[in-house]
């Protein structure tokens, strides 16, 4: 096996994370560990402990004239209002039909979670969605801006 593969300090092939001292990890060639078993869970639980937690937000984005609902899921929302606001796909609903304000938003930390949420969502009559954003924003304002979002 190539050198790159063994523990101390250099990357676990399965996690690419870097290994923290003690005993040498080894990873097959389908990326399983191999040899003694206390140094693999040691790995995987500092994996686990060091990776990032990713949120996913299901929103809805209206026109100025509350005429058009938009529902969406993304991984950033600041960054996907700023892509509905700035119209950088024209030929999108939210580009065509001018829906630029979020009026409601809701996070999830599964993606499969916030996905099953914004189908359910789709799925409902207008009042409904409307009595959700009234619940959480009577007043229907921007919450992208001066930062209410986060």
């Amino acid at each position: 096996m190539p050198p790159s593969r063994y523990g101390r300090g250099k990357p676990l092939a399965r996690h690419g994370h870097t290994r923290e001292g003690g005993c040498p990890v080894r990873v097959d060639r389908a990326n399983q560990f191999v040899g003694d078993r206390t140094s693999a869970k040691r790995a995987h639980l500092f994996y686990l402990v060091s990776m990032p937690r990713r949120l996913y937000w299901v929103y809805m984005m209206t026109n100025k004239r509350h005429t058009v609902l938009y529902i969406g899921m993304t991984n950033s929302i600041e960054r996907r209002s700023g892509e509905h606001r700035d119209h950088i796909h024209p030929k999108c609903f939210t580009a065509r039909y001018n829906a630029v304000i979020l009026v409601w938003y809701e996070v999830h930390s599964s993606v499969t979670a916030a996905i099953t949420r914004e189908k359910q969502i789709k799925k409902w009559n207008r009042p409904w969605k409307e009595r959700l954003i009234n619940e959480m924003n009577p007043a229907w304002r921007d919450l992208a801006e001066g930062g209410l979002v986060g």
